[in-house]
């Protein structure tokens, strides 16, 4: 799946506002059990940290699909996953 524009416009504009380095990224949602996600199609499986409602949920608008895109902080080599970014229109 490819990274819409608007979401790294969003992103950027997200990363001016708050005066942040490049610490932020976008990724891809590539498994689910165990959680994988794909950063310039490289797939990171360990250190993987994001809150389990993304996971667990019974609400499928609340629950991670492989495919989706997410914003995730880098902190040296964890990855936090922060939101999941669902297209609207």
């Amino acid at each position: 799946m490819a990274t819409d524009t608007k979401i790294v416009e969003m992103l950027e504009a997200f990363k001016k506002l708050l005066s942040i380095k490049d610490n932020y990224i976008i990724a891809e949602v590539c498994s689910i059990d165990p959680l994988k996600i794909k950063v310039n199609d490289l797939v990171i499986e360990q250190h993987i940290y994001a809150d389990p409602i993304y996971i667990q949920s019974s609400l499928p608008d609340m629950k991670f699909s492989i495919g989706d895109n997410v914003i995730a902080f880098q902190d040296d080599v964890s990855f936090y996953i922060i939101e999941r970014i669902k297209k609207i229109v």
